[in-house]
């Protein structure tokens, strides 16, 4: 048993008290400002400050995609249309419509459309992805310019407006300026709120590490493809809230609401505001429309004015050009990353109340039997190059099979496929008696199937504990959760604090992953592995670039984890194979030529003329710390 009770994060509560201070009168003030209002302000400038509430609910629904997913849409306008028409097809040519039914239903006719494009366009990936969500946005945009149910050009109106009805009276009227203001501003507020819970959630800690190495994320055992489409869905229904509200407002809607012009302009808004902030997007969506206001306003620009576009162009060159991180940088004080990365940490759980777990490297031993895993038969094609040709191998409880072989011998397409991450061209492959061949990267992972890449591949914006603790969450119960945060979880706070003390790194959980050195880091990406709960590990070049102290700590850690883990190796370095493997299977243009003991592989005649080049030796080979190597 291994107590962390004596490690206590050091968190700089003083620090997080007078931030917290610092908001609260930012919030007080923005309250008392909100409710100034409607008392003292035009009629003009009221309006003007609705139509940034609505604009800033917007900014917000695409910051979800684009700062928190890293997903970036050009046919977001499409949600923002689509609720503002169904809104004007829903509201009566007399008499009140009731907000309470239009609101939902223009939400969720946008929802729909959401879903529909994100079920499509998330198949793809990067430039691909963008134009596939342009290509949505303006065939909507057309059927609303087009046909007759959108009204045509001239677009659509709205003969009277909604309002929130108790017991026959209209208790708020959305005719009236000063209640939209106020139900504007209530649905900013609550669409603020929303996001700012379900970024703390687990579910938002999630889209988070999506963003960030969406890789790593499928092989902790996150099925990527629904987050994102149920992050893809939220955001189109809170442009659905946006819509409905600028219908609301104008009376009237028409097609330019869905096109990509829209949707250029409130991308702008969340680049503007910095991406990735919540106060960012308002912040943008407020800057966007006065500058707008400004710029077209002849009254200060003169002649200018009429060509408001070209000097908001500039504008917003020279602020991203010298505020890159957005406005909502402007002020900031510079703090060290590692503080930062230790506020959420700090924030929610303190590691001296942790339980003790039991040392993941020293469980009790699986038992000899059968394999655990295995493949038989695999084989891989690229066009007419095969690059696994019927390979057998098997994975043993209690022993590491080393898989070994020059560069292109096939070895990372073997684990790509045992972990699930590249599909088999023929063969099959056996976990546990069961045929998982049909199942995914994630299922395999919450299977139990660990893996480690040839380029490190950790989340080197978080911290290091946060590194862990996002892998431990993919294994723990309602991963999903949008009402729990994320930190606040103790069994995975517990797992993180277990795995970094397995491989010695529990001194430097506060640090940035992305700021320790080459080994530390794939140490840290071997903490990653266990913290899903794997029975099965398949490291690829665990060891390359570390130096030979790194190297002897790392083969330690192998030995000890061997006795309750099934363990493929893939290493060029011979001397730590041979000082480690049980067993030992050698490649060679994607054939397997030989498997056995290590005195058997050592000794056999095809493996020294083929791979080793010389009788009697295993000659360890060059590596980068890239994991690039060339055999000596």
């Amino acid at each position: 048993m291994r107590d962390f009770g004596a490690r206590t994060a050091a968190v700089p509560v003083p620090a997080a008290r007078r931030a917290r201070l610092r908001w609260g009168i930012v919030l007080v003030a923005l309250m008392l400002a909100a409710a100034l209002v409607p008392a003292v302000l035009s009629d003009y400038a009221q309006d003007l400050i609705t139509r940034i509430l609505i604009y800033a609910v917007f900014a917000l629904s695409l910051e979800l995609l684009v700062g928190t997913t890293g997903l970036i849409s050009l046919g977001h306008a499409a949600y923002f249309g689509i609720a503002a028409y169904v809104t004007a097809r829903l509201t009566p040519d007399t008499g009140q419509g009731a907000v309470l039914l239009m609101l939902p239903l223009a939400m969720l006719g946008a929802g729909l459309f959401a879903l529909a494009v994100g079920a499509l366009s998330l198949r793809t990936k990067g430039v691909y992805f963008i134009m596939v969500t342009l290509a949505f946005g303006q065939m909507a945009y057309f059927v609303a310019h087009d046909t007759p149910l959108g009204g045509g050009s001239d677009g659509l109106y709205l003969d009277s407006r909604p309002a929130i009805v108790a017991a026959g009276r209209a208790l708020v009227r959305l005719d009236v300026p000063g209640h939209l203001y106020w139900f504007c501003l209530a649905s900013l507020v609550g669409t603020y709120g929303l996001l700012a819970l379900l970024r703390r959630s687990r579910f938002g800690h999630a889209l988070a590490g999506i963003r960030i190495n969406e890789q790593r994320m499928r092989a902790a055992g996150y099925h990527t493809y629904r987050y994102k489409l149920a992050a893809f869905v939220i955001a189109g229904m809170l442009a659905g809230l946006a819509g409905f509200l600028i219908a609301v407002r104008s009376a009237s809607v028409n097609p330019e609401l869905l096109s990509w012009h829209e949707s250029g302009g409130v991308l702008l808004m969340v680049i503007l505001g910095g991406l990735g902030s919540l106060p960012g997007a308002v912040l943008g969506a407020a800057a966007f429309i006065l500058l707008k206001e400004l710029y077209g306003s002849e009254a200060v620009f003169g002649s200018l004015a009429a060509h408001w576009q070209l000097t908001l162009g500039v504008t917003m060159i020279l602020l991203v050009a010298f505020r890159p991180d957005g406005l909502v940088g402007i002020g900031r004080r510079q703090r060290s990353r590692d503080v930062g990365a230790v506020a959420d940490l700090g924030a929610s759980v303190a590691l001296s109340t942790l339980a003790p777990h039991e040392d993941i490297a020293m469980r009790t031993p699986l038992p000899q039997f059968a394999p655990l895993l295995r493949a038989t038969a695999l084989e891989r094609h690229f066009g007419g190059l095969a690059a696994v040709d019927a390979v057998s191998i098997d994975l043993r409880p209690g022993e590491i099979h080393a898989v070994i072989g020059t560069n292109g011998a096939g070895k990372s397409t073997l684990i790509n496929m045992l972990s699930g991450e590249l599909a088999p061209s023929s063969g099959t492959i056996a976990f546990a008696d069961t045929d998982i061949g049909a199942w995914s990267q994630p299922r395999r992972a919450r299977a139990g199937i660990g893996r480690s890449y040839q380029r490190t591949t950790i989340f080197p914006e978080l911290s290091v504990f946060e590194n862990c603790r996002l892998c431990a969450q993919a294994a723990q119960q309602q991963s999903w959760a949008l009402w729990a945060s994320a930190a606040a979880c103790m069994r995975s706070n517990a797992v993180a604090a277990e795995v970094l003390a397995v491989v010695g790194l529990a001194a430097a959980a506060d640090k940035v992953a992305g700021s320790m050195s080459h080994g530390q880091k794939r140490q840290l990406e071997i903490a990653m592995c266990l913290a899903t709960g794997p029975r099965v590990l398949l490291l690829d070049e665990p060891l390359a670039g570390m130096g030979a102290e790194e190297s002897q700590r790392m083969l330690a850690l192998l030995m000890r984890l061997k006795t309750s883990h099934a363990i493929l190796l893939v290493e060029h370095d011979m001397d730590a194979v041979f000082q480690v493997a049980d067993r030992i299977t050698v490649m060679v243009n994607g054939q397997v030529i030989a498997c056995g003991m290590p005195q058997a592989i050592r000794a056999d005649p095809e493996v020294q003329h083929a791979y080793l080049g010389a009788p009697d030796s295993m000659r360890k080979t060059d590596q980068d710390p890239d994991g690039a190597h060339a055999a000596t």
